[in-house]
């Protein structure tokens, strides 16, 4: 037969384990929705600094064969409105739209859509996103008067 110090050390016990099992639950909900709030900022900051770089390598990189940047040869199809543009004997013939979709595609897995009122590149924007990222690109064009052709770059979270 049990002894009385001994039954109130057993419901001490079992008090102890509910208290702690109580606590854990109500833990384990706060920690549960209040990442999904954390995350969401983490997440669109990654695609920002991400999109940020791809714009600085979009002005940087340059096409084999070619002394021109990817942006260099975008101003060129604006000004000839020609895909395909030839570059002479050395390079010959350099299709732009290929290029571009080819770079693009590869930095920003094919949720990318680049356009302006000439020009149209990219994929569809899908109606169901949770947000649309969009990003200006200034790309000054060959020309006398010094003209600046404006892009938008958009990228989206699904």
């Amino acid at each position: 037969m049990m002894k009385k110090g001994q039954s109130m050390e057993l419901i001490e016990l079992t008090m102890l384990i509910v208290a702690i099992s109580i606590m854990l639950i109500i833990s384990y909900f706060m920690f549960t929705s209040r990442t999904s709030k954390i995350n969401e900022p983490i997440t669109e900051e990654h695609v920002y600094a991400r999109l940020g770089d791809v714009v600085t390598s979009f002005y940087n990189t340059k096409i084999s064969g070619t002394k021109r940047t990817l942006a260099q040869l975008l101003a060129d199809r604006i000004v000839a409105k020609l895909a395909n543009i030839d570059y002479g004997e050395g390079v010959g013939i350099i299709n732009v739209d290929k290029q571009v979709t080819e770079f693009f595609d590869a930095y920003l897995d094919k949720k990318w859509s680049l356009s302006n009122n000439q020009l149209s590149f990219g994929h569809e924007i899908p109606n169901n996103i949770n947000r649309k990222i969009s990003y200006t690109i200034m790309l000054p064009v060959p020309s006398l008067s010094s003209e600046i052709v404006t892009l938008n770059l958009y990228t989206w979270l699904e």
